[in-house]
């Protein structure tokens, strides 16, 4: 199992979390979400920087310097370089710490790891400089197709004691941005305007998404359930044509600049959750990271969305992991529906299981061994499952709806009195 701890950084004061296939981080806005999915991102992307570092032939220092740089710039140095902090990820095989330690009236910022990341490190540049060998014996240069690096992506992963890398892609909010670019979307990835981190490196997966013919790929494996969820997602189809978004619906056409919030946020989202996950590999797990599904969405969407995460949590050979921060508390309610059909399947019979899947597609059920909730707030995490019953708790998903309730309550008692009050003056 993996875990990540962090003391002191940025608005987290303490947190340890453990990390499953699902993992859930709700709570209000500004109080650490994002960066414990940022955190998670990074640690998980961490081996693909040594088949980096491996393909480009770079030596270890530099490979300890690309590492810091890109946590730079995923957290720019101004918002911590003057605090104390450390943040340690702890998986079965090896473990990465970053620390900002204050020596004197310094501080001093490493990334430091576990034995297993180094003879990672040392077995990929071996097996590049093997197939460079090889390739000159032959009298050609290093061979940069997928056959030689999947050597390399073999060296790393059972340095590492895995089957395969992880690829992680995160899908951040804001992406209603990505609807007014279109056409000039590859320039704009192209260009070295400075931007977040995550809008850039989404928007290359984006247009890759959009634009290849991957998407032929995946709907060779991908479930028919999954198409009917986009659509009454987007409340329409998605048609890419000579550069351009377009979504087509009851009433007709609509330019993906000219249609509501709700789709141009959820669009790129939908179009990401419904390929990749179902785009076989060798060499890959992939893993998703996902901001705000609901942003601009109705509850019932909402819970679209839920299902579309779920139906990918269940693609036929991919394990990987997803990462899902959230203010909404629909969200948790649609995934408590999911657990749930997934408790009532493991005692149903036959005829009951049948029941279970009209209301529950059996490709959206998740395991509650398979989640994680926490509420981040006021610096920590607290997780949110109740054991018990293998659902999330009752109060994470009321307790907003409760608050408002009591104070409405509090309003009609104040009513009443005045009421009241006014028919006495009267008599």
């Amino acid at each position: 199992m993996e875990r990540l701890s962090v003391s002191n950084f940025l608005s987290i004061k303490k947190a340890t979390l453990e990390l499953k296939r699902i993992n859930i981080f709700i709570g209000p806005q500004a109080q650490g979400k994002s960066i414990l999915s940022k955190l998670v991102y990074y640690f998980k992307e961490f081996p693909l920087g040594i088949l980096e570092s491996a393909i480009e032939e770079r030596t270890k220092r530099q490979f300890d310097s690309s590492a810091k740089d890109r946590f730079e710039r995923i957290f720019p140095p101004y918002a911590w370089e003057g605090k104390a902090f450390l943040i340690v990820y702890d998986t079965p095989s090896y473990k990465i710490l970053i620390e900002n330690e204050k020596v004197g009236f310094r501080f001093k910022f490493s990334v430091t790891y576990t034995s297993s990341i180094g003879k990672a490190l040392v077995a990929a540049r071996k097996t590049v400089r093997s197939e460079f060998d090889t390739s000159l014996r032959a009298g050609g240069s290093i061979a940069r197709g997928p056959v030689a690096i999947s050597y390399v992506h073999q060296a790393i992963a059972s340095s590492l004691l895995r089957d395969k890398l992880e690829q992680t892609i995160y899908v951040p909010a804001g992406r209603s941005f990505f609807a007014n670019l279109q056409k000039s979307l590859f320039s704009f990835i192209a260009s070295s305007i400075p931007i977040d981190y995550f809008i850039k490196e989404f928007g290359a997966i984006y247009e890759n998404t959009r634009t290849g013919g991957i998407t032929r790929q995946a709907a060779r494996t991908r479930p028919k359930g999954v198409d009917k969820i986009v659509e009454d997602l987007l409340c329409g189809s998605h048609e890419h044509l000579k550069g351009e978004d377009w979504i087509v619906g009851a009433r007709g056409r609509v330019n993906l600049s000219h249609a509501s919030s709700g789709q141009q946020e959820a669009l790129p989202m939908a179009i990401v959750l419904s390929i990749w996950p179902y785009l076989s590999s060798a060499a890959y797990t992939r893993s998703f990271v996902i901001e705000e599904p609901e942003a601009h969405l109705f509850p019932f969407a909402q819970g679209q969305v839920v299902s579309l995460i779920a139906a990918a949590y269940n693609a036929p050979g991919n394990d990987g992991v997803f990462v899902i921060t959230t203010h909404s508390p629909y969200i948790l309610t649609a995934l408590n529906n999911l657990v749930q059909a997934r408790n009532a399947a493991s005692v149903a019979n036959e005829k009951e299981l049948l029941e279970i899947y009209k209301i529950v597609p059996k490709d959206q059920l998740i395991e509650f061994d398979d989640l994680a909730a926490y509420a981040v707030n006021e610096g920590g995490v607290t997780s949110i499952l109740d054991t018990e019953y293998s659902l999330i708790q009752a109060h994470a998903i009321d307790g907003v709806s409760e608050y408002f309730a009591s104070r409405f309550e509090k309003l009609l008692e104040i009513e009443a009195v005045a009421q009241d009050r006014m028919n006495m003056d009267l008599i």
